[in-house]
């Protein structure tokens, strides 16, 4: 079952998907991201990545499919502590989880973190950005979906693309078998899913190999999570 990625689709993905469940299946991603070490990858790669941008000069950063702005925010909050000036841009497609990102962005300055409505192949920015981020963005898209994207944000992200995503493995599948059956059918389907759409490292690297003139690194990181970096310049 997990010796390949799947193909699967998950219901909230869906053009008619309801509300309610993409409200839910984003407060699981924001869960995951922060109890099962996707803010973690987030965090580490990003404070790598500043090194390439002097302290001194503001920086920019879309966070692509940013779902409840849940990276946005802490990021934002992290950049702070860390006496850096970071704009955080969260990018949502669906419009209902535009409306539950702005709220919930609501809790720093529109300054720092800003929620725009839009699809990412749409998407064209005023200026450039320093950085693009994807966290658990990427497993939504086909093999041939993801290196569109990465070369479209080529064209106004300076430096590179930081992901955070699933890394496939039968632990992390086991587990969430068990404690899914306490969610709702649609719920349980769709974190399944996501874990069988996830990556294996040379699979993920392999992938992003195709692309020419960039360099990359993919990590393993705790509770079966991946980091990439994609580098532009």
């Amino acid at each position: 079952m997990l010796d390949t990625r799947s193909n699967d689709v998950e219901i909230a993905d869906q053009p008619d998907s309801q509300p309610e469940d993409v409200a839910r299946s984003l407060w699981y991603c924001k869960v995951g991201n922060r109890h099962f070490g996707g803010t973690r990858v987030v965090r580490k790669l990003l404070h790598a990545a500043l090194a390439r941008v002097p302290a001194d000069r503001p920086v920019r950063v879309l966070d692509v499919g940013g779902g409840l702005c849940d990276i946005c925010v802490a990021m934002s909050r992290w950049a702070a502590n860390q006496g850096r000036e970071i704009q955080f841009i969260c990018l949502e497609r669906h419009p209902h989880a535009a409306r539950l990102a702005r709220q919930a962005a609501s809790v720093v300055d529109d300054s720092l973190v800003a929620v725009v409505e839009g699809d990412i192949l749409s998407h064209r920015p005023d200026e450039p950005y320093d950085f693009a981020i994807g966290a658990l963005f990427f497993h939504h898209l086909t093999d041939e979906g993801i290196l569109e994207v990465l070369e479209h944000l080529r064209t106004f992200v300076r430096h590179g693309v930081l992901i955070s995503d699933l890394r496939r493995c039968g632990a992390c599948y086991r587990v969430w078998s068990v404690v899914s059956r306490f969610f709702s059918p649609v719920a349980r389907h769709d974190i399944l899913a996501s874990i069988r759409r996830g990556f294996r490292p040379w699979e993920l690297r392999r992938l992003l190999r195709r692309m020419q003139d960039v360099s990359i690194s993919v990590t393993r990181h705790w509770f079966c999570r991946l980091g990439a970096e994609v580098w532009f310049d």
